[in-house]
Formats: C-alpha cells, structure tokens, sequence
C-alpha cells in the first residue's frame, strides 16, 4: 500500500482496500477510515490521508471526524436496547413516557411512528437558531409544543434532526440520562467502542477538520425546502467546541470507519458481541421487520425502513436480507449483515452530496456485498 494508508486488511477483503487506496490516488479523499469486522472481530482496519483541511496533519489511527446522521445509528441503539429491557414500549404512545409531547394533537403517536420517520414532527417549526440545539431540555419544548406537519403515520418523511431529540426525548425520560451518557454507560464503554455523542475536550482534540461541499438548493413551496430552512442562522458551526460537547444523537457523533463497523457488529452478532448482551436476538428480530416502504416525501427518495434502520432493498441494496444500513451526510456509512455476521464502517473529512452522487461510497459497498456473500 501507499505510505498514505496504514492499518491491516484480510485477504478476502483486499478489493475494498483497493478502491479506499484508489480513492485517494485519484483525489477523492483527504482522510479517511474504513473497518470490516466478522464474528465480533476487527478484520479490516485502515486509515489514511489528512485530517486537517490545511492538509498538513496526519489522519491517525485514532483520529475521530463527525459522521453526522450515521449517528442516528448507535442512538437507535438505545432506544433498542431500552425495549429489550422492557423499558420502552413501541406501541405505547410517545405520551406515555413524555407526557408534555401529547399537545397539539400529538397524544396518541405511537413510539414506533419515530422509528419509520412518519410523527410528522420532521424539523424543527417555526425556525429556531442552530445554537438552540445546544439547549438540551429548550429543545425538547418546542418539540412538544409542535403541530405535526401531517396527520402521524399517514406517511414517512426524514427527521434529519428531530429524530435523536425524539429518540433522545425517550431516553432521557426513561433513564434520566442523555443520549450520550446513556450510550456510553450502556454500549460503547462495555464494548470498548471509541464513539462519543457529547464529546469532550480530550476527543475534541482528535478530530479532523471537515471539508464542507456545497449543498443544493432544494425546491421552493416542498417539504425538504422547509427541512432545510429550519435553523434562522446562514452558516453552522459544526466544528465549535459547545457544538461537538452538545448531545445532539441526529448529527453530531464523533467516530471513526473502526468505530462505526463495532456498532453496526452488534447487530450483525445478534445483539451479543464477545459475551456482553446488548440485546436479544428477538430484538434485533424487531429491527430487521419493515416498518414500512415508500418515498419519503423529504428527501424525495423510496426507503424501504427497519426499525430505525435501512433495509436491503433496490435503492440501497446490502449483502442479505438480514442486513442493515444508515449514512451520514457527506458520506459516512454502516451496514451490519446478521447472516454473515459481518459489519462494515467507513468515515471521512471529504464530503460528497450522497451515496448517489459519491464516486467513493457505493464501489466500496458493492465490493462489500460481493465478498461477503461469497465469503
């Protein structure tokens, strides 16, 4: 490999080490990181390029970068692991845990309507500033006090970053804790899992420096004109330090392509991984069951969803029909295949508009599908 890759890749996986490698000779990336892991183990491990735009510090084996929606993953986690308990009842109206959610004709919302993206709650309305996100329990209110913006369950529309207050919302009722708190306690710490929803100094430190692209203008008069136009602020500060240490489980996730691929594993494993349960396999069950398919009338596309989750579908097709996925904006991505139980992470500082239009993400997880289901 090039001096710019370092790590470790097994020979059944070289095709994937190939394109990374490619990648990054044709100019596709700066920093990058990429991890396969197969029965609980890590057996592709790679990392590269640059983590600074200024493209002169190294991207190192534990650098961390923001992964954005590929957060709303490990906070799925939770809220999974919180109905495997018996904590948390899918078909309980949010309500019942949240009783100040119930205004404006939101009392009979089932949990599982967050779950396939269908509350009509989808962004934040009216227009709040993007630092408002910052406040925790501020935020929570005007989510409780909203109008949904279609009769709940009707249809699916993205909740790019109301869904980990939602999900959050529950969490925290439930536990006491944020969503953070309660993923570190709960998942990454037990696991070893180098993952972080309200960062501290110390990953702060660690992070690389994200290299924006430029975002198109959606259409006038459609929901995802009003999705995009929720925050009154022009630019946003993902970088700042009161942004990173907020608990925000839609977006602001710090990891990496190693880190990613251990959670998307947990599912991948059933729900155990080296002897510690997360959740049983009927809960993992419950995350593989279609909750519903149709075009999400935000982002205009067909998704066929999980429970949170992705599924193996035309649109975005995976290894089996036991696999899962989600992705972040600019390119970050998981899928936890429970037939092979192999899980695959990828995250980097180089955005690209989506899986659609980035030269990177879909030939590294066509390779993916292909291996493993030859493997």
């Amino acid at each position: 490999m090039l001096d710019h890759i370092h790590g470790f890749c097994d020979p059944k996986f070289q095709r994937i080490a190939d394109i990374f490698q490619d990648n990054f000779d044709r100019g596709l990336e700066v920093g990058a990181s990429l991890a396969v892991m197969k029965d609980g183990e890590i057996i592709v491990d790679l990392w590269g390029g640059l983590k600074d735009e200024g493209r002169k510090t190294p991207w190192e084996e534990d650098t961390l970068v923001l992964v954005f929606s590929s957060t709303k993953f490990p906070a799925t986690l939770c809220a999974l692991r919180l109905i495997d308990q018996g904590s948390l009842d899918p078909d309980k109206p949010i309500a019942h845990y949240w009783p100040e959610f119930a205004a404006n004709g939101k009392d009979k919302i089932p949990v599982r309507q967050i779950f396939n993206h269908s509350t009509g709650v989808f962004c934040f309305d009216p227009p709040i500033r993007f630092t408002d996100m910052y406040d925790w329990e501020g935020a929570l209110t005007k989510l409780a006090n909203q109008v949904p913006a279609w009769k709940p369950g009707t249809q699916s529309g993205y909740h790019g970053h109301t869904y980990g207050y939602l999900v959050g919302g529950l969490v925290h009722r439930i536990t006491g804790l944020k969503t953070g708190e309660y993923l570190r306690s709960e998942i990454t710490k037990p696991l070893g899992i180098d993952f972080h929803i309200g960062s501290s100094m110390k990953e702060f430190d660690r992070m690389a420096t994200i290299i924006p692209m430029e975002n198109e203008e959606a259409e006038p008069g459609t929901l995802a004109q009003k999705a995009q136009n929720q925050f009154q602020d022009s630019t946003w500060e993902w970088e700042d330090l009161a942004y990173i240490s907020s608990d925000i489980p839609s977006a602001n996730g710090l990891g990496n392509g190693r880190s990613l691929a251990q959670l998307a594993g947990i599912m991948a494993m059933n729900g155990t991984v080296n002897g510690y349960e997360v959740m049983s396999p009927a809960t993992v069950d419950l995350a593989l069951t279609e909750q519903g398919y149709k075009k999400d009338t935000v982002e205009d596309v067909l998704i066929r969803w999980g429970f949170g989750f992705g599924l193996n579908s035309a649109e975005f097709e995976c290894p089996s029909d036991e696999a899962m996925h989600w992705g972040g904006a600019g390119g970050s991505f998981l899928i936890a295949d429970r037939q092979s139980r192999t899980s695959f992470g990828y995250a980097m500082n180089k955005m690209y508009p989506g899986f659609g239009d980035d030269p990177r993400t879909d030939p590294m997880r066509i390779a993916f599908n292909a291996i493993v289901r030859d493997v």
